[in-house]
């Protein structure tokens, strides 16, 4: 299994390097969720709901689906591209410890709030017995506003956040395991 996920994850940093700019980020096109997005995708309202109302996904010029559960007004503003932080940390942990890995590069920052609104919400679960729980594999992402103001996100393996008796599950994420790996490469220190 282990074997596995190293061969996989070789095979998505070989695919990112085809298709990198010369820092090693990913080319943009103009995106109406935050400011930009890799890779455009159709945006459809797709996502299931179980025990629960039906809640789509945000509308193409609307919210990014990260806004649902992380609906902070300054998460909003840099989602909008309002408000430009000036550092991000990736941490990651669980029960075997948690680490941090900082950057003050603004692209590689760009990079991390697009992947973020690229993220696609694919279901909404009510009952507390269907939640995916997770001891390890917590991703939190922090961004640092000019006034040291820190805006963070968390999302359990990248893909789950509980709020409001809801857990809310997010398609996979490519780009952000890609970033991940980016910044633990070229970390500051904070």
């Amino acid at each position: 299994m282990k074997k596995s996920v190293i061969m996989i994850a070789l095979a998505a940093l070989f695919v990112m390097s085809a298709c990198t700019t010369k820092k090693g980020l990913p080319e943009y096109d103009e995106n109406q969720c935050g400011t930009k997005q890799r890779n455009p995708m159709k945006i459809e309202n797709t996502t299931q709901v179980r025990n629960s109302t039906q809640v789509e996904s945000a509308e193409p010029g609307s919210a990014c689906d990260i806004e649902i559960p992380f609906d902070d007004p300054t998460f909003i503003r840099i989602m909008k591209g309002e408000i430009v932080p000036v550092k991000v940390c990736h941490g990651l942990g669980g029960e075997g410890g948690y680490t941090q890995d900082w950057s003050e590069d603004p692209e590689l920052v760009r990079a991390y709030i697009d992947a973020l609104g690229n993220l696609k919400l694919e279901e909404v679960l009510t009952d507390e017995e269907e939640f995916h729980y997770v001891a390890d594999g917590i991703n939190d992402y922090i961004f640092v506003l000019e006034d040291d103001t820190e805006v963070l996100i968390s999302l359990d393996l990248n893909a789950y956040v509980v709020k409001d008796d809801k857990q809310y599950v997010f398609g996979y994420s490519e780009e952000l395991h890609n970033l991940n790996e980016l910044i633990r490469e070229t970390e500051i220190e904070p």
